[in-house]
């Protein structure tokens, strides 16, 4: 390394070219270029040297990481959006890499073992509204219907809702009937089946969704109905390229 005093010399100029290196004999005794040094968090991952004026957010080793997507680069540790430009100085740099989870569940919900209908995962910065809709008719017919938004697919390409029905009757004569549904698409049709449930996924925009539930009792038998959100998961990272 070529110091004057105790600092590193940044540039040596011959009338206005600039040298990037400079030898003795086959040993490279000094360089113009950055040596950028590359983070996964506190782990080093790597250093390329690059030249003054060279992009540096495409280093030269494999970044890549199992089960998860890298999306870009950061300039301090811990930052979630990347830098979409950077060269070189001269002088030393860091990077700090963004991984995406390449599945990022953003609502999750279940049905516990005494019928009620628990939230487990809810990120508000994702989604808001109704998640689950019941109906009950006996003699008669009874509906509910509600609807949620998904706010933002944040960082990744692809929502995916599972919506789950079920219906229960104390007829084994098949007649009260019913059926569950999520934006105008049926997760289940109980027509002439007591005891049905199931669930179905749907890919999903960004904005409001339905959901939707109808019981119709022909006898003094209770038809219960209940549709809900269980699961809704971004998959599809954007990558960096």
């Amino acid at each position: 390394m070529l110091k004057l005093g105790i600092d590193k010399i940044a540039k040596i100029m011959v009338g206005t070219q600039k040298f990037k290196y400079v030898y003795r004999g086959t040993d490279k005794v000094w360089s113009g270029a950055s040596i950028v040094s590359y983070y996964d968090g506190n782990t080093l991952m790597g250093r390329n040297e690059i030249d003054e004026g060279q992009d540096v957010l495409h280093p030269s080793f494999n970044t890549q990481k199992t089960g998860y997507t890298l999306y870009g680069w950061a300039t301090t540790s811990g930052a979630t959006e990347r830098v979409e430009s950077l060269v070189a100085t001269g002088e030393p740099m860091s990077l700090y890499a963004i991984y995406l989870p390449n599945t990022f569940t953003v609502y999750q919900a279940h049905i516990n073992q005494y019928g009620q209908y628990v939230q487990d995962v809810v990120n508000s910065n994702y989604v808001s509204g109704a998640f689950a809709v019941s109906a009950a008719a006996s003699w008669n017919q009874n509906e509910d219907s509600g609807s949620f938004t998904l706010l933002s697919k944040g960082k990744y390409n692809t929502a995916t809702v599972t919506a789950y029905a079920t219906f229960s009757n104390a007829d084994s004569g098949g007649l009260n009937v019913g059926w569950a549904t999520y934006d105008g698409a049926y997760i289940l049709s109980d027509w002439n089946t007591a005891g049905a449930s199931g669930s179905k996924s749907f890919v999903s925009n960004v904005g409001g969704h339905s959901i939707y539930v109808k019981a119709i009792s022909y006898d003094a038998y209770w038809q219960y109905g209940d549709a809900c959100i269980t699961n809704i998961v971004l998959t599809n990272p954007i990558a960096w390229v």
